[in-house]
Order: structure tokens, then C-alpha cells, then sequence
């Protein structure tokens, strides 16, 4: 849907860099890219603006939908016939082409080790070790080539940290969206640091984190950014014993997953869970939908009743 609408009226988009970058970066990013009109349509936020999707969240989707494949075809892969193959390769190549192009980092980088852990676990068993590692270095190969042929991904991955570096910035200029999230987390500690029994309540988090967001300055903190790591943000609305229920929530299935042998629910812990170390991915509807969903349907071949023998 995304594609087509950039095929159909992408052109009708007068400033399509400010779909993916706000006014203070976007000089910024066309003195390092050049005049990328097309790749700010299907890249990032532009991607998924056309649905409403924030593009980590897409992400989510996208890199969720590479990992069922992988695994449901990694073994049964040589038996197919010649057109099967195809699809399934074109598939995932597609998909890889449109989870690079979303620039979500935390859910990039987590899907290639996830991806890479299933070749070689998948074939390991089957004594294919050599046939799991290549393909994962394929896959590898594959997303760096992407990663470069993209100017807005290849910028926001590499280029901008590299120009605005990690550090707080004493100006505006310098803000980027990697020393942005070390503020927002270094506000959500100062604020659970006084509140960490009980949180301040799920309806003044916000009230909260502004006021500690004023201390910061430099007029970017208008928009109400909440803590963008799910965990600070349960802290800070609940306190400890919220952040201790919200890891088991993750723990215990993960372990009884493990214990099962189950690569799919545990993969797809592990990717939630990567996620919210970014994102207060619980805290919106596109992140609660995600994980609810697919967490009910999975934990079913995780938690399976036993079967109890007739008297």
C-alpha cells in the first residue's frame, strides 16, 4: 500500500525530506544526501506515513514476518520445487529491502542476530552449520549493501552520529536522534530516582518528564516525548514492582520457550523486548496491538495443557 502510494502521488509531495526529518535537521541532511526527493518517499517515516505507521513499529511487522519465513522454510527449503524457492527468496528479499529502508536500529540490528541464530541453530541440527553461516553472511551482505545504497538510511545509521556525535549538545545544531534518547532516559532516571517505589502515577509521567525536559533547553522537547524505553517509562509510572512484573512478563515465557525448544516464541521475545529498549512500545497502540497479538496466538504451543488420562 505504501509503495503504491508513493507511485500513484508520491509526486504531489512538495517537501518529502520533512516527512522523515524535522525543519532544524532537514538542511542538515540535504547538505549530506543531496536533493533525495524519492528515497525520503519510501524510507523511514516516509515509508509508513502513508498507512500511519510509525516506522519502528512497521518494523516490528516486517522483521516479525522474515523471521516466520526463515524458520518455516529453513529446513523444508531443498524440498520445494524451483518456483517455491523463488517466491519465498523474492519474499525475503523484499521484506529485508523494506526492514533497511524503516531505519529502525534496535529492530535491525536484533533481527540479524535473530536471523543469523536461526540458520545456524535450524541447520546445526541437521549438520549444515557451514550452509547456516553462509546464508546469514548473505543476509549480512545483502543489508549493508542496502544500507549504502540508501542515502536517508545510510545517513541516519552512520552519517549522523558521526557529524553530530553522542555528547549533549550545547546547540541546537548538534541534536540528532542517537544523543536524543540518552537525554530522554537521563530525565526518566532523575525523575524514578526520587519515585522508584511507586512510580508518579500513569497520569502525571509526562507532566513529570517536561518539567526535566526545561532543564534541558534548546526548544526541541515541545512535542511531550515520553521516556522511549518502555522499561524507565514502567518505573516511572509505576515503579519498581512494575518494571519487575513487566521483565517477567518477558522471562518466564522466554524460558519456558527455550525449555520447548520453541525458535518462534522465543524469537519474538527477544525482538519485543530489544524494542522497548528504544521505545515505550507499550505505551501506544501499535506496540500493544503487536505484542498482544502474536504473544496470545504463540503462547499456546508454548503453555500447552497437559492431557489428563480417564479414570
Amino acid at each position: 500500500v505504501s509503495l503504491l502510494y508513493v507511485a500513484t502521488s508520491g509526486s504531489a509531495i512538495a517537501d518529502p525530506e520533512h516527512l522523515n526529518f524535522d525543519y532544524l535537521n532537514k538542511d542538515k541532511v540535504r547538505d549530506t544526501v543531496g536533493d533525495a526527493g524519492f528515497w525520503h518517499l519510501v524510507s523511514y517515516v516516509g515509508l509508513g506515513s502513508f498507512i500511519n505507521l510509525h516506522p519502528t513499529y512497521f518494523s516490528l511487522y516486517v522483521a516479525f514476518a522474515i523471521i516466520l519465513l526463515i524458520h518455516e522454510n529453513v529446513h523444508a527449503f531443498s524440498t520445494k520445487k524451483w518456483w517455491s524457492k523463488a517466491t519465498v527468496v523474492m519474499t525475503i528479499i523484499i521484506l529485508t529491502t523494506a526492514l533497511v529502508f524503516l531505519s529502525s536500529r534496535v529492530i535491525l540490528i536484533t533481527s540479524i542476530l535473530i536471523i543469523a541464530f536461526i540458520y545456524i541453530y535450524q541447520l546445526g541440527k541437521s549438520k549444515k552449520v557451514v550452509h547456516g553461516a553462509l546464508y546469514s553472511v548473505a543476509l549480512v551482505s545483502l543489508i549493508i549493501l542496502l544500507i549504502y545504497i540508501n542515502p536517508v538510511t545510510r545517513f541516519r545509521l552512520i552519517e549522523e552520529p558521526i557529524k553530530s556525535g553522542f555528547t549533549y549538545p550545547e546547540q541546537s545544531d548538534y541534536w540528532n536522534s542517537w544523543n536524543l534518547r540518552f537525554v530522554q532516559w537521563n530525565a526518566a532516571l532523575a525523575i524514578i530516582k526520587d519515585h522508584w517505589a511507586t512510580g508518579v502515577g500513569t497520569g502525571d509521567s509526562q507532566s513529570f518528564l517536561d518539567k526535566e525536559y526545561e532543564n534541558v533547553g534548546l526548544g526541541i522537547f515541545k512535542s511531550g516525548y515520553n521516556a522511549h524505553n518502555q522499561y524507565l517509562q514502567t518505573a516511572l509510572d509505576i515503579g519498581l514492582p512494575g518494571v519487575i512484573l513487566l521483565i517477567l512478563c518477558f522471562i518466564w515465557p522466554g524460558i519456558r520457550a527455550l525449555k520447548e525448544k520453541n525458535i518462534v516464541y522465543l524469537a519474538f521475545i527477544f525482538l519485543f523486548g530489544m524494542c522497548c529498549m528504544s521505545e515505550a512500545a507499550l505505551e501506544v497502540q501499535k506496540g500493544i496491538v503487536f505484542y498482544t497479538l502474536f504473544s496470545a496466538i504463540l503462547i499456546f504451543h508454548v503453555f500447552q495443557p497437559k492431557s489428563q488420562p480417564y479414570a
